[in-house]
């Protein structure tokens, strides 16, 4: 029965009797794993890897996380997984030359940012450290020909499901083995952590030791060490970056009794914070010894709390239905291949275009197979667009930039007319999150100067997300981005009826006021103006003009000029680009 709602306590391939011992005594417990290596027949060839990464849906919001890192692999044979694997797909691969496949040095990097932000904010990591593993993977997928085409490498380390730790492990941790353990004599007798420590030490063993006295030298305390004086184990205090602590431990035996008197009577009196019902007198607030008044608004209190879980439950339902009405425009972003094309055949059609094909279908409904053809096409202009859709990991290869134009050609000759255009849409380094892809410059300058040269647009996914995300929030009407599609060369998702007037210069967060230097066009008040954020176009009024300190009806070119705005201090960026809307 759950007793403590908080601590939340995450188990990490630790044994299951250490989840049902927590249990037992009220703790909210939840088991993970960081993926289970595995035995495989040797052969030097590359096969898809099984990430069996298994974490509960509230693994972000943990308090305690305890992790065994000593495993053993399973023995079974993955190899027939890769004969299912259908050509184009991504995915991770690792060769299988050792006869041994280790996924979690790669689940550990996927979830780093979330124990990172665990600790960052005060939880407490308690690690069973075993040897440091460097692992290669490779990231891709097979052609028609079931050719592997890697499109990219990583190394990943065991250690990286904390950034502080992994990236240092290559230079502070190393392998080593033994059982001679014994505490450091600058080790307080007294400190219960010593005390329970040594109650386990018995057939413990130690598979690496440490160096990160120099690393953290204010903050690193030594708990046992080898014959040789290294350490094998030891504490990370809470710094000003870091709230948490982190406790490394070697291998002992049983780790599932250490862990709950750990858990049960160490950690309440060296992070209280985390154990708000664990309290001292708590007994206090026991409903047998509360007044009647007392129990009466505690009551109130549950029916509160029922009553927002509802509504939780209700806005929740509303935020997962929104996201699947909307989840085209993250397909942009994310998919490949058909995904790919029907996320943009939808978000056309919301930008407003009508007639669209899907070439692909419209052979298949004919009873032809699939032929090498354009993906899309838009019939709405007296000029036909020609579109060809890429969805890959990295930045497109010249031939993915101009593919559209033999489909261009091929058109022009079958319907004998020069009204043909075509549009190259590529969803860039796709695994990546689209701020932090190459957005100014995915295509090759040379490409974009031919692209220009053989009237080849070329627009990314992101920006077409952006543009309608920006089409959608400001009611914008197809008039004003239908000929932003028929332009060649890089699109720049500027709409019809915007007017560059200028920049942000300077910005007066205590006053809400910012400063835009006018370079291309005058500016009154009254006006509507719009400025290009990182994700939307954003707009508002023009409620008020002043120039040094005097108000000013209209803004000539060459003035810097303030005008009162509802943009954040993040959002108000030095050079952010200022349209005036001229409809």
């Amino acid at each position: 029965m759950l007793k403590y709602q908080h601590p939340k306590i995450l188990l990490v391939d630790m044994h299951e009797d250490a989840t049902k011992d927590l249990e037992k005594l009220g703790y909210n417990v939840s088991p993970a794993s960081l993926g289970n290596p595995y035995m495989v027949t040797k052969v030097n060839r590359f096969f898809p890897l099984d990430n069996n990464l298994q974490v509960p849906q509230d693994y972000k919001e943990q308090d305690i996380v305890v992790i065994d890192m000593c495993y053993e692999p399973k023995h079974n044979n993955y190899q027939v997984i890769a004969e299912e694997i259908g050509g184009g797909i991504d995915k991770w691969w690792i060769n299988h030359s050792q006869g041994y496949v280790n996924p979690r040095p790669l689940c550990s990097q996927s979830i780093q940012f979330d124990f990172d932000r665990i600790l960052t904010t005060g939880g407490v990591f308690i690690i069973f450290a075993d040897a440091l593993e460097i692992i290669s993977y490779r990231f891709g997928h097979k052609d028609i020909y079931s050719r592997l085409q890697i499109d990219q490498e990583e190394y990943h380390n065991n250690w990286n499901f904390l950034s502080v730790i992994g990236v240092l492990a290559e230079r502070k941790i190393t392998n080593d083995h033994g059982d001679s353990i014994r505490f450091p004599q600058e080790l307080p007798k007294d400190w219960l952590i010593t005390s329970l420590i040594s109650e386990y030490l018995d057939q413990a063993t130690y598979n690496c030791t440490f160096s990160l006295t120099s690393w953290f030298p204010n903050n690193w305390v030594s708990l046992l060490k080898n014959k040789y004086e290294i350490d094998i184990a030891g504490v990370i205090t809470p710094s000003e970056e870091r709230k948490g602590w982190i406790i490394i431990l070697p291998n002992l035996k049983d780790k599932v009794n250490f862990t709950t008197k750990l858990i049960t009577q160490l950690l309440p009196n060296l992070v209280p914070a985390l154990f708000p019902e664990q309290e001292y007198l708590s007994w206090v607030n026991d409903v047998k010894y509360c007044l009647p008044q007392v129990n009466q608004f505690q009551q109130k209190i549950v029916e509160v709390r029922e009553q927002a879980s509802l509504k939780i439950a209700e806005l929740e339902q509303e935020i997962e239905s929104q996201k699947n009405n909307f989840s085209y425009l993250f397909n942009l972003l994310t998919e490949t291949g058909d995904a790919l094309v029907q996320a943009i055949k939808t978000t056309l059609m919301i930008l407003g275009f009508k007639q669209i094909k899907d070439i692909d279908q419209e052979l298949e409904s004919q009873g032809i197979q699939r032929q090498n053809r354009e993906d899309l096409r838009i019939h709405d202009n007296e000029i036909t667009l020609v579109l060809e859709v890429k969805g890959i990991s990295g930045f497109p290869s010249d031939d993915d930039t101009l593919a559209v134009q033999k489909y261009v050609v091929l058109r022009m000759r079958e319907w004998s007319t020069i009204n043909v255009q075509g549009l190259t849409i590529v969803n860039h380094q796709r695994h990546l999150p689209p701020l932090d892809r190459n957005n100014d410059l995915p295509f090759r300058q040379e490409m974009l100067v031919a692209s220009e040269q053989q009237n080849i647009g070329l627009l990314t996914t992101w920006d077409l997300h952006r543009l309608t995300r920006s089409f959608i929030q400001n009611g914008w009407e197809h008039e004003d981005v239908k000929n932003l599609f028929y332009k060649a060369g890089r699109k720049l998702i500027i709409p019809s009826h915007y007017e560059y007037i200028g920049t942000i210069q300077r910005f007066i967060p205590e006053r809400g006021i910012l400063g835009i230097q006018i370079e291309a066009s005058t500016l009154r008040i009254g006006d509507r103006i719009a400025f290009e954020l990182p994700v939307v176009f954003e707009e508002q009024e023009c409620e008020s003009l002043e120039s040094e300190r005097h108000s000013i009806e209209i803004a000539e070119i060459g003035m810097l000029v303030g005008t009162k705005t509802n943009l954040t201090k993040e959002e108000a960026r030095n050079g952010v680009r200022v349209y005036k809307i001229v409809r």
